[in-house]
């Protein structure tokens, strides 16, 4: 991983740029990686190994997606987002009343959920949302 890093660090500015251009004009494609199983504890899991530029492009992805869609979420929801944990929903539940009529916690795990979901579906849903917000300079 230290080379790749290297490697992308060496024109850093180039890299970074070419990437940009890449991913605002569709035309970005991930570099096929091996995958490689790590067995857990609890199952068998399936993990695949991005190389420092995927991993880049994730993480710029994910930052531009979760500015759009934080906003969305309800106060009280704390799974996987930005400054809010399991810990933080636990003590928010022990600060409220007791006695309450009616109270629902909800936990869910969707197993391998990007693994199985229509991505042909999913990429319409993203779609017609990015098409409303413009992320041009």
């Amino acid at each position: 991983m230290a080379s790749l890093r290297a490697d992308f660090s060496e024109d850093l500015e180039a890299n970074l740029r070419s990437l940009t251009l890449r991913l605002r004009s569709g035309t970005y494609r991930p570099i096929p990686v091996r995958r490689v199983y790590i067995r857990k504890e609890w199952e068998d899991a399936a993990d695949r190994c991005p190389t420092f530029e995927d991993k880049v492009a994730q993480r710029a992805v994910a930052m531009v997606v979760e500015a759009i869609y934080e906003t969305e979420f309800i106060e009280d929801s704390y799974g996987f987002r930005p400054g809010r944990s399991a810990h933080q929903a636990l003590e928010e539940l022990q600060k409220r009343p007791t006695r309450w009529q009616k109270c629902w916690v909800i936990e869910a795990d969707i197993e391998s959920f990007f693994d199985t979901i229509d991505h042909g579906h999913l990429r319409s849903l993203l779609d017609r949302r990015f098409r409303t917000e413009s992320f041009d300079d």
